[in-house]
């Protein structure tokens, strides 16, 4: 009884193991004629024409597609004619056939021009997003009429075609060699003088303001001329920082007599020296 048990069980299994693999092998069968339906390809190959006629109108329009405007963003030293003539947008060129890092380039050869973002902003426009470079003082050179301009980053600038006017110190007495246009300077008395500015700029608008000019003499003392009444101040070249806290104390401290003085003297440790006029 128990074999035959058995012989039945195996039976019944064996029974469900062939329909199993009936129902795969329709399966199958079905997946076959539906992957090689004729409709399939139809509505495939619709779909693909679709597709291409699309991407053909596409390029057919983005080659008719020609600049008309430019709108400059963020200028306000440069001019935007300046800006336009820079880009020399070539004529006769689609939009989207034009190499905007070629633009860019151009644009970028205005020293005051840090960085320049072109994009198309279609149907005919090309969209210029400017950040210019700020300056934070002029430099005099000393065998040389040309004025220029320094960033805080050290990089030297030209005149602007825009005439501006900038509330910020001068710098003389520096060579030609170490004012040239759209570089980064490396001379160590300007980069000193430049220092200073940007330390007076940071402590407060107060002594920033009272500094006219910062004369540089080859390695020896930096000099400083207030604004008030033009009164040398002998700086030096070290310890840059704590001088000009310490000579803004010395302004605030003595803002009445500044006129009476000959001279400032700041060199020295926890004091300031100072000759006054003969009356």
């Amino acid at each position: 009884m128990l074999l035959a048990g058995i012989h039945i069980k195996i039976k019944i299994l064996d029974s469900c193991f062939r329909r199993n693999d009936n129902l795969k092998t329709n399966m199958f069968a079905s997946l076959q004629q539906k992957e090689f339906s004729p409709k399939v390809y139809i509505a495939l190959g619709i779909t693909v024409s679709i597709f291409a006629i699309l991407w053909f109108i596409s390029l057919q329009w983005k080659d008719h597609l020609f600049p008309r405007n430019i709108v400059v963003e963020g200028t306000s030293i440069i001019s935007k004619e300046e800006v336009q003539r820079l880009l020399n947008v070539p004529e006769q060129t689609s939009m989207y056939d034009m190499d905007l890092t070629i633009l860019q380039n151009g644009v970028k050869q205005n020293s005051f021009v840090k960085s320049a973002i072109i994009k198309r902003d279609a149907p005919s426009t090309l969209r210029v997003m400017v950040k210019e470079r700020e300056p934070v003082a002029i430099l005099i050179s000393s065998n040389s009429s040309q004025l220029f301009y320094i960033d805080e980053e050290g990089y030297v600038l030209q005149q602007p075609q825009i005439q501006n006017t900038f509330d910020i110190p001068f710098i003389s007495g520096i060579s030609v060699q170490a004012a040239q246009i759209g570089n980064r300077t490396t001379n160590e008395d300007v980069l000193a003088a430049l220092r200073i500015v940007l330390l007076a700029k940071k402590s407060s608008s107060e002594i920033f303001n009272a500094i006219s000019e910062i004369k540089i003499q080859q390695g020896k003392d930096i000099l400083l001329y207030a604004t008030q009444n033009g009164i040398p101040i002998i700086f030096g070249n070290t310890d840059i920082e704590e001088k000009i806290v310490k000579l803004e104390t010395f302004f605030e401290q003595y803002k009445q007599q500044i006129d009476s003085l000959k001279y400032i003297d700041v060199r020295f440790t926890d004091q300031v020296i100072v000759g006054t006029k003969k009356i």
